[in-house]
């Protein structure tokens, strides 16, 4: 079991270059995150664009969600979404 899970792969849940990336972003995927997590355990998600069927997904499996923009020079925000499993 791991405290932490930190993932920064792909362009995030909505736009993936790798079709071998877009089960880590699926109900199966977070499921398979959250088993790994301690109890207490906290996964954090990077994604290029916000993506509200990946956070609704997050929302349903994690009972702590935060969702965080972080200024880029160009284009719109990219996200970083923390899940905690509990506490």
């Amino acid at each position: 079991m791991f405290d932490a899970i930190c993932l920064d792969v792909d362009n995030g849940p909505g736009w993936t270059v790798s079709a071998a990336n877009e089960p880590l972003y699926t109900a199966a995927g977070l499921e398979l995150l959250h088993r790994r997590l301690a109890p207490r355990g906290s996964l954090s998600v990077w994604s290029a664009a916000a993506d509200e069927r990946f956070e609704a997904r997050l929302r349903r499996r994690f009972p702590h969600v935060e969702v965080l923009t972080v200024e880029v020079p160009r284009g719109a925000p990219d996200v970083v979404y923390l899940a905690r499993r509990g506490g």
